[in-house]
């Protein structure tokens, strides 16, 4: 069954259209019943016969902005992104093409743009088409629910790196608890302040440790959790805290899939105010998000964990405590620049650019890597 969106502003461009259409008639009659006045007559005329081509033009322009969702194919407006260049041509992309739908959350100034998602349709034959939904309004969530459906479950994207250069594509499980969810993590200025006194930088290189105050946060997954075994938890557990720490010690919460039972967790610290809640999922999983909680950008890292997390951002470009980045610390200088205030890379294309960059150095860590969005209240 196929179903059609049309555009939001076709709906509002039909009134005006309507009014027009009337004050030509309007202007018509007066001419037909002789009415004396020829000022009124030649304004009802020539204002509604130039209103009426007007908006009917714009009406039709707008009407062919319709967007269409079938069972083998997804219709698109012109103006679609294909591979960066824009499509000044209706854009078809069948549906047993699609190898996973990205979004993300673009901030306007509140003044003259909103905020808005952009999508990326990210096909099997490596072609990248991207587009917004802001025209269908209220209709936004629909087509993307039901382009879901029509597709499948989607399944987290794993970046496997074994040897420098060479990256290869493979679905991770739909159980993998490790895509998506809660994590507990120290807050950043705390974590810089207690890695400061480990580095001796004459330069200020990236975002590493240089002075009392950070030039820039992070906001990442790699920001030493706590886990079961922290020796700062409150003495007295109730049988819930208990129950949660015994879930952990089974392996069962590496990640929280729930907000309850993090913000459990982060009650059993006793130096609480010094953590916060995030939210991570994998580009690919089609697990939901909280609505409650804002995009902050994306990372790159191992599957999360509570307590063992760990991120290309972080550990090259932040806090360095494994691989460290390159002596010059001029390589990644353009893709510092592009981190966001969060320290994240505000779209999937720059993650995965810097993640084949630094995956292409002899020295850096190996492994299989999730790109992540990451959000927090």
């Amino acid at each position: 069954m196929m179903k059609k969106y049309n555009s939001q502003a076709t709906k509002w461009l039909v009134i005006p259209s309507l009014i027009s259409i009337a004050m030509l008639i309007t202007g018509v009659v007066c001419v037909i019943v002789d009415i004396s006045d020829i000022i009124s007559q030649i304004g009802l005329i020539s204002l509604g016969g130039l209103f009426s081509i007007l908006f009917i033009a714009c009406c039709l322009a707008e009407g062919s902005r319709y967007l269409t969702i079938d069972d083998e194919k997804i219709d698109l407006p012109r103006g679609a992104d294909i591979n960066g260049k824009t499509a000044l041509k209706r854009t078809v992309a069948a549906i047993d093409g699609i190898n996973s739908i990205e979004s993300a959350l673009r901030k306007g100034n509140r003044i003259v743009t909103k905020d808005t998602n952009f999508y990326s349709l990210r096909m099997k034959d490596g072609a990248i088409i991207s587009f917004t939904l802001y025209a269908y309004g209220k209709n936004e969530e629909e087509i993307i629910s039901t382009l879901k459906k029509k597709i499948g479950r989607m399944k987290p994207i794993i970046n496997v790196c074994n040897e420098p250069g060479t990256i290869l594509k493979k679905s991770g499980s739909l159980d993998d608890g490790s895509a998506h969810g809660f994590l507990v993590v120290k807050k950043y200025p705390l974590l810089y302040a207690e890695n400061l006194s480990r580095f001796d930088c004459p330069q200020q290189i990236y975002g590493l440790p240089f002075g009392k105050v950070p030039n820039k946060e992070y906001l990442g997954t790699d920001r030493d959790g706590e886990n079961e075994y922290a020796l700062n938890l409150k003495q007295q557990l109730s049988p819930e805290e208990q129950n949660l720490i015994a879930r952990m010690k089974n392996g069962d919460c590496e990640i929280f899939t729930s907000e309850a039972d993090a913000l459990l967790f982060l009650g059993m610290i006793s130096n609480a105010d010094d953590y916060e809640i995030i939210h991570c999922r994998a580009v690919g999983c089609d697990e939901a998000y909280p609505r409650d909680y804002t995009f902050l950008g994306y990372d790159i890292g191992y599957p999360a964990s509570n307590a063992e997390a760990f991120s290309i951002i972080c550990d090259c470009m932040f806090i360095c405590r494994w691989h460290g980045c390159d002596k010059e610390g001029t390589l990644f200088a353009d893709d510092f620049n592009k981190l966001n205030e969060n320290g994240l890379f505000d779209s999937f294309d720059d993650a995965y650019h810097y993640m084949v960059k630094y995956l292409n150095e002899d020295w850096s860590e190996k492994g299989d890597y999730y790109i992540f969005e990451i959000r927090r209240k």
